[in-house]
This record gives C-alpha cells, structure tokens and sequence, in this order.
C-alpha cells in the first residue's frame, strides 16, 4: 500500500510537470499583435521573429509563418537558421487547420532518429482578435529525460513517459537512456488508457526489471502514458 500511494504520488507530479511544460511553450511560442491596423506581418519581421525563438529555446529545431491560405511564408531550421519556404502548402494540415479555429495546436510524439518531437501551432492575432497568420514550431524533447532524472522510488523505483503508441518519450535516472524511442509493452500501459492502474495482485514484467510493482496514469490533454515501477 505504501509503494501504491508513493507511486501514485509521483504519477501526479509527473502529470502536472509535463502538462505544465506543454502549456509554458505554446505560451511561449504564442503572439499577439498590439496594432489592430496591422493585418500581415512582413517577411522581415517574420524572420526576426523566428530567429529569436531559436536563440530563445534549445529545444526548438523549427518554426515557420503559415498564411491564412495555407501556405508558409517563412520557415527556419536550427542547422539552417536562413532557410527559406518555398511554397509548402500545409492546407491540409491538421496544424493549420486546428489554429485556423483559434485554438491551439499539438501534435501526437514522432521520433527523428529515436529523438521524440512534438509539432506546435498557434494563431497569431491582432488587436480585433483576427487571424492574420499561424506560427508552427517543431521542437525536441530530448531534455525531458533530464528534467524527470530524479523522479526515482526507493532503492530500486523509477519512472518513464510513453507516447499514443506505448514509445518511450523520457526516462528517469536507473533506465538506460537508449531505451528512448522503444516501444514498452506491457498490460499496465494499455490499461492505463482507460482509467489510471496498479498491479497490486501479481507482478508484471518492468522496462527495467523482470518484475515490478507498476502504476500508470494517462494525461489526456497530451495523450501521453506517465509510469512508475518498482
């Protein structure tokens, strides 16, 4: 029992820490034009305004200026802080379709080379509330591990997070890094998706051990799965 409210109590925590990491870079990432004249924002300023949300966040690999129609205007990569656009049309993108409706917009994790990122948009206001553009970020989330090293139980404890599809996203210290990317199996994750669960009536094969005392919670807004073993 004590193990159940200790795991359970770190599930929370980890809940809070990674749904308020989210919403402090969409509040980050998000702009509001003060001038309610102004309907575009020009090329320029576009990039001035993408290449300080590079310098800004570590963790932001791109960022682009997509047009009411769809269209992006200005795009930047960290290995290539002058890169232009084209004309990528992102029209049917569920990005831009999703901040188009005045909302904000995150991705399901994908991994480029085992490394988790996740896709970001926002609509870009004016002072009348109108649309005048959307702004899409991609960004990593390699730092999470770092950030959840201390999420450890006891002698033996640890935890983990998973994506939509049971893809490890970050690790606590006692789990090797290089699991990141793997797929964890397991009765306990699947379970979770439904309502938060324990393994109180027999042990299940851990990430990191052949047996453990387990407990997951999914965080909805993320569809993410947070889990702690022992």
């Amino acid at each position: 029992e004590n193990i159940q409210e200790l795991e359970e109590q770190m599930l929370m925590q980890l809940n809070d820490r990674f749904r308020k990491y989210i919403d402090d870079k969409i509040e980050s990432y998000r702009i509001n034009i003060a001038d309610p004249n102004v309907n575009a924002i020009g090329p320029d300023q576009q990039r001035f305004i993408l290449n300080g949300l590079l310098l800004n966040d570590a963790s932001l690999e791109e960022a682009a200026f997509i047009n009411t129609a769809g269209i992006v205007e200005n795009q930047v990569l960290r290995n290539n802080a002058a890169a232009g656009s084209g004309q990528i049309d992102l029209s049917a993108d569920p990005a831009y379709l999703t901040a188009k409706e005045s909302k904000d917009y995150t991705s399901d994790i994908e991994f480029v080379n085992n490394v988790p990122r996740i896709t970001i948009a926002s609509p870009v206001v004016n002072q009348k509330n109108q649309i005048i553009a959307i702004l899409q970020t991609k960004a990593s989330l390699a730092g999470l591990s770092d950030m959840m090293a201390s999420a450890i139980l006891g002698e033996q404890g640890y935890s983990y997070v998973t994506d939509q599809n049971h893809k490890i996203i970050a690790v606590s210290e006692r789990v090797d890094k290089k699991l990141v990317g793997e797929t964890a199996d397991g009765k306990i994750l699947s379970e979770a998706e439904e309502k938060a669960v324990i393994s109180p009536d027999d042990l299940l094969a851990g990430i990191n051990s052949p047996s453990t005392f387990s407990s997951a919670k999914k965080i909805p807004a993320l569809n993410w799965i947070v889990a702690a073993e022992w």
